[in-house]
């Protein structure tokens, strides 16, 4: 199950101090998309390409893993992706 107030604050510390639309540039991703997933107005979390992409661009560390399971494709962190 996934626990979007969780994700969405990682998102928001993986973004750091960067603008919405500067951060969505480096991601690779939509400002429309990353400003919907902040907003909590989509049905479901971002697919894992996306939870990537945030990862690999994030400032403080947040990882994939973290991301993944916030989001509800990791169970548990006994299915930690390497």
């Amino acid at each position: 199950m996934s626990d979007l107030g969780k994700l969405i604050e990682l998102i928001k510390m993986a973004q750091g101090d960067r603008s919405l639309n500067t951060f969505a540039r480096e991601c690779g991703i939509s400002k429309s998309n990353l400003s919907r997933i902040l907003n909590n107005k989509n049905a479901y979390p971002p697919k894992p390409d996306t939870l990537q992409k945030i990862a690999l661009h994030s400032q403080n560390n947040i990882t994939y893993n973290s991301l993944m399971f916030a989001a509800g494709y990791l169970k548990s962190y006994d299915d930690i992706i390497f």
